[in-house]
């Protein structure tokens, strides 16, 4: 009885520190589907700019145990700001305020695309606690963030980090 006991005081502990339960998270208004460690939590808020009060939609995901955290941010612009934009100076924006905003140094930044499609932009940067993975996608006009942080990038870290980044997808 004891030593089932301690190998179920083991199974625990190793669920709680390296196993996940992964939730397929659906959105309609913003026509994903992400797969999420655990279920995230969903917050919207009004955001007001230069060119007028927009929503921002986050689902967000924080394991504390073993610091990590995973989030996806959408906001959706003015169909005449996108087609007046350049696509490419936007999605470079987007992540260079993401890295200014923690103070982080830019480690590898490449142009990507959702179903050969939407254009994206993939960066890795880090600051002194932390490393930062994010895809940013422009479809139509709704501007995505997926970003995951850790504070290494061990080979079981990463395995984590691209199952997040790389179920991003469109549900029609």
């Amino acid at each position: 009885m004891k030593k089932i006991k301690i190998l179920l005081l083991f199974i625990l502990i190793f669920t709680v520190a390296y196993g996940y339960k992964w939730e397929e998270v659906n959105d309609e208004n913003g026509n994903f589907t992400i797969l999420f460690p655990e279920k995230p939590l969903v917050d919207s808020q009004n955001i007001e700019t230069e060119i007028g009060n927009l929503t921002g939609y986050m689902f967000f995901y924080e394991d504390s145990i073993n610091k990590k955290t995973f989030l996806l941010m959408y906001t959706e612009f003015p169909s005449e700001i996108i087609n007046q934009a350049n696509i490419e100076d936007l999605l470079k924006a987007t992540l260079k305020g993401q890295i200014s905003g923690i103070d982080g140094t830019k480690e590898k930044e490449e142009t990507i695309f959702l179903n050969q499609r939407y254009p994206g932009i993939k960066g890795i940067y880090y600051n002194k606690n932390f490393h930062f993975f994010t895809n940013i996608y422009l479809i139509e006009n709704k501007l995505f963030q997926i970003l995951a942080v850790t504070p290494d990038k061990s080979k079981k870290d990463m395995k984590v980090i691209n199952k997040f980044l790389n179920s991003f997808d469109l549900l029609k």
